[in-house]
């Protein structure tokens, strides 16, 4: 909570938090009040894919398994997330693209408001 509301103070800053985070209440409120707050989706498969060299505790045992058990557990948390983007057909590139056009809206309209 304490790094997540220390960033949420910075200015023309990315925070990528790790998709727990968002489950705490607070961090919640901190990222929505902030930032272009965005959920970066991506189905099971491909999950695992950008996942299948690394080590992530979270993970251990079945990964499909886990994998699903967590993106069923967080599913309502992320839902409420403002923005989505399905990144499972997306490079890097064009994912940033998306959450950059999302971001120039919000200015957009914050600007006008």
């Amino acid at each position: 909570r304490e790094v997540v509301a220390e960033v949420c103070r910075a200015s023309d800053t990315v925070i990528a938090t790790g998709g727990g985070a968002v489950l705490d209440d607070d961090n919640f409120r901190a990222l929505r009040e902030a930032a272009t707050f965005v959920c970066l989706n991506a189905t099971p498969e491909d999950i695992l894919a950008r996942t299948g060299g690394s080590d992530r505790p979270l993970l251990s045992g079945d990964r499909e398994e886990r994998v699903r058990t967590l993106l069923a557990a967080r599913a309502a948390a992320y839902a409420r997330i403002p923005h989505q983007i399905d990144t499972s057909a997306l490079g890097v590139e064009q994912a940033v693209e998306r959450i950059l056009a999302l971001h120039r809206t919000e200015s957009a309209a914050g600007s006008r408001e």
